[in-house]
């Protein structure tokens, strides 16, 4: 997935998706999340075959 732009040093976005580095200890894993207003996640990391699915929040928290 390519980067389209940047939000922080380890938060970019591209192709309506959300690219994210996590740390664990000391590695470091790779992974993408389509967040939506409202709290709405959906996170893969496919280096540890993980998929979370997360649907909480009130829509409109954040701002336009």
């Amino acid at each position: 997935m390519a980067r389209q732009a940047t939000f922080g040093p380890r938060h970019d976005y591209g192709y309506a998706w959300h690219l994210h580095k996590y740390r664990v200890d000391v590695r470091d894993y790779r992974g993408y999340a389509g967040e939506g207003d409202g709290r709405q996640f959906v996170i893969v990391v496919p280096a540890l075959e993980l998929v979370v699915a997360i649907a909480a929040g009130n829509n409109g928290e954040f701002p336009v």
